[in-house]
C-alpha cells in the first residue's frame, strides 16, 4: 500500500532520533518490527499441491471469499508450476499451482520448471491437499512429489512450513449431508480419512503443522464451506511476520488473525511512542510520535478494508478533540521536570496511542461510530 510505504522516510527518522538517547533496546525492537510488518509488507506466497481434480480453485476462491475469482479455472495447465498473482483491491496474495511433477521422461523438465518458479520466489508456506474420497489414490506419488517441493523450498537452512488438507469433506457419505453442520455418521467419516491421511504422512516421515479436513465450494446459490476459517487462521499463522498485513486481509474467514494483527501493531505501537515519549527534549517529540500514531491508523484501516490516506488519519487524530491536545500538553509539561517527568511522559505517550488504536480498531475494523470510538478511547485513555 503506497501510503504505508510512504512513510517510511518517518521511520528511518525515529530510528535516528532513538539512536541519540539512551532508551531500552526493546524499543528499537518495536519500532523494527513495526517497520517489518507495516512498510516492508509484502504479499504472502502459497505454494499449493495436490492432483487435478484435488479442488485447488475452489480453496484459492474460498480463501479470498470470492466464488467468481476462479470461475474459469485460472489455475488451468497453462499455469502450472507458474505464480499466479491475486490482486484484491489493494492487498495480495501470490499464489503456485504445482500439481506434481509427473513420472518418466517429463519429470525432469518438470522438476526444472518448478525449481525455476520456487528461484524466483520462495514459498512462506505449502499447503498439500488430498481429495478426501480418494485419499488413498496416488498417495505414495503425491507425498514423494512433497518431499521434492519442500527440499527445493530449503532456503538458509530453512524449509516453508506445510500445512496438510483432506479437501471436499462434503462428498463423503452420506450425500445428503453434504452441507455444514454436519451429523455425527457425517464427523466420523471425517475423523476416518484424516487419520488415514496422518497414517500416510508419518509413513513417509513427513512433517505438517496440521491436517484440516475442508469443504471449499461456494456460490450465489450453495454454501458448502466448512473449516475456511480455521485453515485461514492457522495459514496466516505460520507466514513470517512480513507477510501477515496482507494474508489477514486477503483471507477473508481469518477474523482472529486480523485482530491479533490490530492488537500486535497497537502495542507496538504503544511501546515505540513511550520510547519517543521518555526523550528529554520538551515537545521535540510530537512529529515523530504522531507519525508513529498516522502510520498505525493507517495500517489498521487497511486491515479493516477502509481506503484513507496520512491526511484521512490526521483528521482521526484530530476527531478525538480535546483528549489529544490534552495528552501532548501534558507530555510537553510533565518534562520539565527532570528523570521524573520524562518517565512520566513515556507512560501518557504510550497510553495515548495505546487508546488512540483501540479507537481507530473500533472505526475502521469493527464499523463503530465516532462517538463510540471517542468514547473507547477515553475508557482506554484514562490518565492521559
Amino acid at each position: 500500500m503506497k501510503e504505508l510505504n510512504d512513510l517510511k522516510p518517518d521511520f528511518e527518522k525515529i530510528s535516528e532520533l532513538l539512536d541519540k538517547i539512551p532508551v531500552p533496546e526493546a524499543i528499537r525492537e518495536n519500532l523494527n518490527r513495526l517497520k517489518g510488518l507495516i512498510i516492508e509488507h509484502r504479499s504472502p506466497r502459497i505454494a499449493v499441491i495436490g492432483r487435478r481434480g484435488s479442488g485447488k480453485t475452489s480453496l484459492l476462491n474460498a480463501l479470498i471469499g470470492d466464488s467468481e475469482f476462479c470461475k474459469t479455472g485460472v489455475t488451468d495447465t497453462t499455469l502450472d508450476d507458474q505464480w499466479f498473482s491475486v490482486n484484491l483491491d489493494g492487498c495480495g496474495l501470490d499464489w503456485l499451482d504445482t500439481p506434481g511433477t509427473g513420472a518418466g521422461g517429463k519429470k525432469e523438465e518438470r522438476l526444472a520448471k518448478l525449481s525455476q518458479s520456487i528461484e524466483e520466489k520462495r514459498p512462506d508456506a505449502i499447503i498439500l491437499m488430498l481429495k478426501a474420497d480418494e485419499i488413498d489414490s496416488e498417495i505414495d506419488a503425491t507425498l514423494d512429489d512433497l518431499r521434492t517441493i519442500v527440499s527445493i523450498t530449503k532456503y538458509e537452512g530453512r524449509t516453508a512450513p506445510v500445512l496438510a488438507i483432506v479437501s471436499q469433506v462434503d462428498k463423503l457419505p452420506p450425500p445428503t449431508n453434504h452441507k455444514p453442520p454436519y451429523k455425527e455418521r457425517k464427523k466420523e467419516n471425517i475423523r476416518v480419512v484424516v487419520k488415514k491421511a496422518e497414517e500416510h504422512l508419518k509413513r513417509h516421515h513427513l512433517e505438517v503443522i496440521s491436517i484440516i479436513p475442508v469443504a471449499a465450494y461456494f456460490d450465489e446459490d450453495d454454501d458448502l464451506r466448512y473449516n475456511i476459517g480455521k485453515l485461514s487462521e492457522i495459514l496466516g499463522r505460520s507466514l513470517p511476520e512480513i507477510a501477515r498485513l496482507e494474508a489477514a486481509r486477503a483471507f477473508k474467514e481469518a477474523v482472529e488473525l486480523r485482530n491479533s494483527i490490530v492488537r500486535t501493531i497497537i502495542h507496538l505501537s504503544a511501546g515505540t511512542a513511550g520510547g519517543i515519549g521518555a526523550i528529554p527534549i520538551p515537545v521535540a517529540d510530537i512529529v515523530p510520535l504522531t507519525a508513529i500514531q498516522v502510520t498505525m491508523i493507517l495500517s489498521i484501516a487497511y486491515l479493516g478494508g477502509s481506503k484513507i490516506d496520512a491526511a484521512d488519519a490526521g483528521k482521526f487524530l484530530a476527531s478525538m478533540g480535546a483528549a489529544v491536545a490534552a495528552g501532548v500538553g501534558l507530555r510537553a509539561l510533565v518534562r520539565m521536570v527532570p528523570f521524573a517527568g520524562w518517565a512520566a511522559s513515556a507512560t501518557v505517550a504510550a497510553a495515548g496511542t495505546e487508546a488512540m488504536g483501540f479507537a481507530a480498531s473500533a472505526v475502521y475494523v469493527d464499523n463503530k461510530s465516532l462517538k463510540e470510538a471517542k468514547k473507547i478511547f477515553r475508557e482506554h485513555g484514562k490518565g492521559v
